[in-house]
């Protein structure tokens, strides 16, 4: 007999995935559901910066995503995701007990 999946679960050919949106604050929040999936733990957000995630040829403002990241943070991001609210992520992470890494799962090991 197959294994069926609860409703809240992915199958697929390699096997499944179940996710569920453990998040740092008392109710879960959108924004935090995201920022949890990034960083592979527990996280916050910001509502200032909800929505504030781009491709990075996207274009934002006068420029594309990478360009207005690049100039809000030093960083030169060519390809990918960016967002631009990701100083706001990271301060929001650092006042919580979870030691959330802020896009942890887009980083290379």
């Amino acid at each position: 007999m197959a294994y069926r999946y609860p409703s809240r679960c992915i199958a697929g050919s390699f096997g499944g995935a179940c996710l569920t949106n453990r998040t740092a604050h008392d109710a879960a929040l959108l924004g935090d559901g995201y920022a949890t999936l990034g960083a592979g733990a527990r996280a916050a957000s910001d509502a200032a910066s909800e929505g504030a995630a781009f491709d990075t040829s996207e274009r934002v403002e006068d420029a594309t995503g990478g360009e207005v990241f690049a100039r809000r943070t030093g960083v030169d991001a060519t390809q990918g995701i960016v967002h631009l609210g990701i100083a706001q992520l990271v301060a929001a992470n650092e006042a919580e007990l979870f030691d959330a890494k802020v896009g942890g799962i887009g980083r290379r090991p």
